[in-house]
């Protein structure tokens, strides 16, 4: 019995001179980290504004979804501010920063692990350079195929702006731009077909048939002809090309769709990388319903 005590005031005691000594370590090491890592942000900061004397790390009034994390006053000239967003599979977490008359924006993306070869493609030069110059009231670049990177990109600065207008009493919101989406010529629909279809009030389902890169796939696509939009895309069988073509099965791609008016067709769709002929059977497809539903009318 006696050992047992012993032991476990010896465990005890261990235990707690443990806990004392990370603690100690922590309120070492957490301050340098914090300093390693303002350093860090700084040294990004001075890459954008390389002519700039101070930057100040400045008390700011949040956005409504939390994304911007921190506001720094550069000089008396310009507000950065650091962004998180969520893309495809994790954060997006850049810099973004205006003149303090909302002009001549500078931008640079500090961390993304996105999906590879999708919203890497942010990581680019060329992209970096369209989001630079921009004002408080410029829309923020899309790029085809990298729809929820992009989306991430433009939540973030829609925020950003935000704060940016608590702190100067600015106005101005980034131009919403609508997304391109697809129209297939008749000539392209050559070994697709219409399977059947049912109507069900305003609504009309159809189920068609659109030749793939190995095969041909099924689809399910209603479109509610008392308002002329389609309701939903989705896939009935896939016969493509798996971990490829499946891509395009994805909430992302086929949610495009979605709200579209068919008589208002876009003329290009956000794609698929590794999924072309996929998404082209897509495409195929839905120009199929909706040139029936337009019929319908």
């Amino acid at each position: 019995m006696n050992k047992t005590v012993k032991l476990t005031l010896f465990l005890a005691i261990i235990s707690a001179l443990a806990t004392g000594v990370l603690a100690a370590v922590n309120s070492v090491t957490a301050p340098i980290i914090a300093a390693n890592e303002a350093g860090a942000q700084t040294a990004e900061i001075e890459k954008l504004y390389p002519y700039a004397s101070s930057f100040e790390a400045i008390e700011f009034e949040a956005d409504a979804d939390g994304l911007v994390r921190e506001a720094y006053k550069v000089d008396e000239d310009a507000y950065v501010f650091q962004v998180a967003a969520r893309g495809y599979d994790d954060d997006i977490v850049f810099l973004i920063g205006y003149d303090v008359d909302g002009s001549n924006s500078k931008f640079q993306i500090l961390s993304n692990n996105d999906t590879p070869g999708f919203g890497q493609r942010l990581m680019e030069d060329e992209y970096h350079q369209g989001m630079t110059g921009k004002s408080t009231s410029d829309p923020v670049d899309m790029i085809s195929g990298v729809t929820a990177s992009s989306d991430a990109i433009k939540n973030g600065v829609d925020a950003a702006v935000t704060v940016f207008n608590s702190l100067t009493g600015s106005t101005a919101t980034p131009e919403e731009v609508e997304p391109d989406l697809p129209q297939v010529s008749t000539a392209d629909l050559v070994g697709d077909t219409i399977t059947s279809t049912n109507q069900e009030g305003d609504v009309m389902t159809y189920v068609v048939e659109s030749v793939g890169y190995v095969g041909t796939n099924e689809y399910e696509i209603k479109i509610d002809l008392a308002t002329g939009s389609i309701e939903s895309v989705i896939f009935t069988q896939f016969n493509d090309t798996v971990g490829l073509g499946d891509k395009a099965d994805s909430p992302e791609f086929l949610g495009q769709f979605e709200g579209l008016n068919i008589n208002e067709m876009p003329s290009e769709v956000d794609g698929v990388s590794g999924a072309t002929k996929t998404v082209e059977s897509v495409i195929k497809a839905v120009n199929l319903a909706v040139e029936d539903a337009r019929n319908q009318e």
